[in-house]
């Protein structure tokens, strides 16, 4: 991957899916290469609600193999209160690591578990 595909938060991917939601009415959870403010690139995936907004970004914090030459890993796992539910996030490599729901499944009562790859 070319690192300067990367974008911030407030990058043109993530106002366009914000723009898809809100016209078609649905949530999303997607992949997308994060520029994080401390300049870093990483394996990010985000929660876009159907009311324009970002509810959660979860930086993936297991790295698979290569991965690691070019994405900084994460260091947390959240659940996100949305209308529909809590919602907890992983990505990939992130299914093969327990650890990962059980910390996801202790943090809260959570009804969905998303995994966009």
């Amino acid at each position: 991957m070319d690192e300067d595909l990367a974008e911030s938060i407030d990058g043109p991917s993530i106002s366009y899916m914000l723009e898809l939601c809100k016209e078609f009415q649905v949530y999303a959870v997607f992949s997308w290469p994060e520029l994080g403010d401390d300049e870093k690139v990483y394996n990010s995936a985000c929660l876009i609600s159907n009311k324009v907004e970002v509810i959660g970004n979860y930086r993936k914090v297991h790295l698979y193999d290569r991965e690691k030459e070019i994405f900084e890993p994460g260091n947390s796992f959240e659940v996100y209160e949305t209308e529909l539910g809590r919602i907890g996030i992983m990505v990939c490599f992130d299914l093969d690591c327990p650890e990962s729901a059980r910390i996801l499944n202790l943090k809260e009562n959570l009804h969905y578990l998303i995994s966009p790859i």
